[in-house]
Order: structure tokens, then C-alpha cells, then sequence
């Protein structure tokens, strides 16, 4: 039962509200954005955190939630979900609150793009 952190997670060549929601037993995001990002998986794109917790028993948590998720899912095999940021922080927060240890949910911010009209 190690502790880790479940991240969310964009690419920036994802359609809007779609999320990559996992773990990592590091305590933090910016390694798996790197493995990620150059996984050979990864068919363009770059991803950044939008935030995580650093939770106990992360492999638990992490099924806790990829089965609270599970209608949002956009493939059963993948790690994504179609689902707005704020209602998966409300989720992740609510279904894991005995779990986290810290809360850096709404403390990462990505760059904004000029596709969210802030440019």
C-alpha cells in the first residue's frame, strides 16, 4: 500500500475535456508529463499536470476512481476521460478524501493556449 499521486493530466492535442487520469508512485507530476510525452504511445503532442493529490495507497485509488469514472471513460483499455477539470477535482477530492495526504489539485496551472480566448 504505497503512497503516490494520482494526477490529472492534458495534451494539448486532445480534444477539449478529455483527461488522463493515473498515478505515479512519484511525489511528483513532472517526471510522468516527461514518460508520458515521450512514450511511444504518445502520437503528438505534449501533456503537462493540471494537478494531483498525493494520496495512501495509491493503487487502490486509483481503481477507486477509474471505476467511479467509469462512464466517462473514452476507451476501456486508456487512462482517458471525458470529463470537465472542475468535475473531476470535485470527483477525485469526494471519492478519495480519507486517502489524501496533499492537495495540490487547483495549484498547477498549464500555460494558456490561444484556443482558450486568454491570448
Amino acid at each position: 500500500m504505497p503512497d503516490g499521486i494520482i494526477y490529472i493530466a492534458r495534451n494539448n492535442s486532445n480534444p477539449e475535456n478529455h483527461y488522463k487520469i493515473g498515478k505515479s508512485y512519484k511525489a511528483d507530476p513532472i517526471h510522468r508529463m516527461r514518460e508520458l510525452t515521450s512514450e511511444t504511445t504518445n502520437y503528438e503532442g505534449e501533456y503537462q499536470a493540471t494537478g494531483y493529490v498525493l494520496v495512501s495507497d495509491v493503487d487502490n485509488c486509483e481503481r477507486i476512481i477509474h471505476k467511479s469514472l467509469s462512464s466517462n471513460r473514452i476507451h476501456q483499455r486508456r487512462e482517458f476521460f471525458n470529463i470537465h477539470l472542475n468535475e473531476a477535482i470535485k470527483f477525485i477530492r469526494l471519492i478519495l478524501k480519507d486517502h489524501i495526504i496533499k492537495d495540490e489539485l487547483c495549484l498547477l496551472y498549464t500555460s494558456p493556449s490561444p484556443r482558450d480566448g486568454l491570448l
